[in-house]
């Protein structure tokens, strides 16, 4: 959508705050960590969702005569964020697991 800069930096806001994340839920209990998880979960769709929505509605005032691509097109890129999630996630806690080796 024309965006290009400020997608790669949201790109890595992501990742700095996907490491947050996943430092956050190693430290607590695994009980909490699911009401978290599940609540971060939730806190980042609705950000994401204002901020996509606003820039959105912007590109399309100003192309009304282009349909947006399908949405099912991007459930690739979907499937390879969760894998590079996963792989960040599992990281992150490999590392936190070797300096706090009581934790675990």
């Amino acid at each position: 959508m024309g965006h290009q800069e400020r997608a790669k930096r949201i790109l890595w806001v992501t990742a700095c705050a996907l490491v947050a994340v996943a430092a956050i839920l190693f430290f607590i209990p695994d009980s909490q960590a699911r009401i978290v998880g599940i609540g971060m979960e939730g806190a980042f769709c609705v950000a994401f969702y204002l901020v996509q929505d606003r820039e959105f509605r912007a590109w399309e005032a100003t192309h009304k005569d282009t349909t947006p691509s399908n949405g099912w097109s991007a459930l690739g890129w979907g499937i390879v964020g969760i894998l590079l999630f996963l792989a960040i996630a599992f990281a992150v806690f490999m590392v936190l697991a070797m300096v706090f080796p009581g934790h675990v």
